[in-house]
């Protein structure tokens, strides 16, 4: 697959999320908490791509780190530690996203309030056909 057709790809699997989540969401601003341990995000590009959820009431939490785990227990740790978390699962208005770079290991989560436009299917294809393509090529932003 070429570079052009790939990015078309991802936008056009990305493209109907977005929409989506758009589409159905309007209430009180929400937040973003992006984390950053291993020092390889764009703050700014993070928070321009999140910007249209938080406003529509996203809690959106963005971690990367240099050393994590394969399992999401540190995802789960980190998500409580800034109260994202109830009893063991994300919160409603919840959306994460974690990225460990040793081992290599990605996860998204999204809350109930988003499970219509972001049911685990998509949040795997999201993960396998867009983020993981984008860490292997060095580009974790």
């Amino acid at each position: 697959m070429d570079r052009v057709h790939g990015r078309l790809l991802r936008w056009r699997l990305l493209a109907p999320l977005l929409a989506a989540l758009l589409a159905g969401c309007a209430t009180a601003p929400g937040r973003l908490v992006a984390v950053d341990d291993a020092g390889r995000l764009d703050r700014a590009r993070v928070e321009a791509a999140a910007g249209p959820l938080v406003a529509r009431g996203a809690a959106v939490a963005v971690f990367v780190v240099a050393q994590g785990d394969d399992r999401g227990e540190d995802f789960a740790r980190r998500l409580d530690a800034v109260g994202l978390l109830r009893g063991g699962q994300i919160v409603p208005e919840g959306i994460g996203i974690y990225v460990s770079l040793a081992p290599r290991y990605s996860e998204l989560r999204a809350g109930g309030r988003w499970s219509d436009a972001l049911p685990p299917r998509r949040l795997r294809a999201i993960r396998e056909e867009a983020l993981n393509v984008e860490l292997r090529a060095g580009r974790p932003t």
